[in-house]
């Protein structure tokens, strides 16, 4: 059983949340968990005096981005199915100011976010998270706000480890070897040497993995894998 906060610590983050975004306008289209809804309308349809578009088609999305001057995020629900998130992404990249994206997603994903963030979500947040109060919503906006993309950590929680890596960070097998062996402490040339390569090309497996967990070293990559539990 999932244990809630206490109703201080929820009044709390549902402020910090709020504050993250009093100054911006935002459109939403979602679709699923009653508490999360409420929750969401909760969270953001307080009064202010910035903008609220609350969607049930691809009709109103394109209606709200019309008439709003100056969205600052959309916030959509992997329920509506990748056509339609494909297409709202759309009206953003029509749009003349920059919009960021987050996706709240249903259930945490065995398959590849690549599509979604290549068609432009800029960070994911269970659904889950939000009927919970883990804090992903406000992680999100900030993240966002330093320029950084948002993954929710609890997307990482299930599944196999070697699936996970596969899956979610679309580690190939090679890449998961050359994972395991940079937590053994390898150097390039004792890694060629394990999976039959040449230096050049155990450090471009090397610089591939760095890419994909976001990190800067080989440390922060093994420590970035424990933590995620891909190791």
């Amino acid at each position: 059983m999932v244990r809630l906060p206490s109703y201080r610590s929820y009044i709390l983050r549902v402020e910090e949340v709020r504050e993250e975004v009093v100054d911006s306008d935002l459109i939403f289209w979602f679709q699923g968990d009653l508490g999360a809804i409420q929750l969401l309308f909760a969270l953001f349809g307080a009064k202010t005096d910035r903008k609220r578009y609350f969607c049930s088609s691809l009709t109103e999305i394109e209606q709200a981005f019309a008439s709003c001057l100056d969205p600052a995020f959309l916030v959509l629900s992997s329920s509506i199915g990748f056509d339609n998130i494909e297409a709202s992404l759309a009206c953003v990249d029509g749009h003349a100011q920059r919009c960021s994206t987050l996706l709240i997603l249903k259930s945490a994903v065995s398959y590849s976010l690549d599509r979604y963030v290549k068609a432009g979500v800029d960070g994911f947040v269970l659904e889950k998270s939000i009927i919970h109060q883990t804090g992903a919503l406000l992680a999100f906006f900030r993240s966002i706000k330093s320029g950084e993309p948002f993954f929710d950590p609890s997307i990482y929680s299930t599944g196999g480890t070697h699936d996970r890596a596969r899956g979610v960070f679309r580690l190939t097998d090679r890449e998961f070897r050359v994972l395991t062996l940079l937590s053994r402490g390898y150097t390039n040339e004792e890694i060629s040497s394990a999976i039959g390569c040449s230096t050049y090309t155990a450090r471009d497996h090397v610089n591939r993995i760095l890419h994909k967990f976001g990190v800067a070293n080989r440390t922060a990559a093994v420590v970035f894998a424990m933590r995620n539990d891909i190791l």
